[in-house]
């Protein structure tokens, strides 16, 4: 299944990437946003990767980050057609300015720094590491940083209170034991719901000291030469 799904990709990407080439001679800031996938595709194309590649090349950015992507690039595109710019082939100025005006209109550090990270990846040339884009962005953290996503924490020990009183075990619930286990694993391995979604029952170990849980999925934080992570439970047994 998964191979018919790559092949399928393949062919589509190829299709594509034939009809951009044979339009190639027109300006294609002038067509409607295609979409992240399909703009950063072209993108690729054009700094010379084929359709095979390019798929490779998309596949290194996860859901999240194309999403992320899609609003600065939409707004990218729109700039270009209306100020007459090469959508793929900009100058600094044109960067710049583009950075600028979305300060001007309200934007903090942060959305200017995820532009940032998308025209880094949608034109190329370095734009992260230029000097005169990393200065912007470092004034504009100064004038309009940005706030903690939390201005306040909570005491996990009022949780632990509540579902200490869910007991015996035996008699809850099958939805009701289930919240209290993932209440315990998300306060005890303080990891993000992702990871805790991907738990496998073949990849839970025990041992005299304890539960290990091994996730093997990619996560957020996963990357080429880090270890994934291990999640690791003692026996609490004082309350045994």
């Amino acid at each position: 299944m998964y191979t018919k799904i790559l092949e399928r990709q393949k062919y589509l990407a190829l299709l594509k990437y034939d009809n951009y080439e044979r339009s190639s001679s027109k300006n294609i800031t002038q067509e409607p946003y295609p979409g992240c996938r399909e703009a950063l595709r072209h993108s690729f194309n054009r700094r010379g990767a084929c359709a095979d590649a390019a798929i490779l090349m998309l596949s290194s950015l996860s859901d999240s980050t194309i999403k992320q992507y899609n609003t600065s690039l939409k707004l990218w595109w729109q700039y270009c057609t209306d100020n007459n710019i090469d959508v793929f082939e900009p100058s600094k100025t044109s960067i710049l300015t583009f950075l600028t005006t979305q300060f001007n209109n309200g934007c903090a550090y942060g959305s200017l720094n995820s532009h940032r990270s998308a025209l880094s990846a949608f034109v190329g040339n370095n734009i992260g590491s230029d000097e005169c884009v990393r200065r912007l962005l470092k004034g504009a953290y100064k004038l309009r940083p940005t706030r903690p996503k939390y201005s306040s924490t909570w005491d996990p020990q009022l949780v632990l209170n509540h579902i200490s009183t869910w007991f015996p075990n035996i008699e809850l619930s099958l939805e009701k034991i289930t919240k209290k286990l993932v209440i315990s694993l998300a306060i005890c391995t303080a990891h993000r719901v992702q990871t805790l979604s991907l738990i496998k029952l073949e990849n839970i170990l025990s041992s005299e000291n304890g539960i290990n849980i091994k996730i093997t999925d990619v996560i957020k934080t996963s990357a080429p030469g880090r270890d994934q992570p291990v999640l690791f439970l003692p026996y609490f047994k004082e309350n045994t």
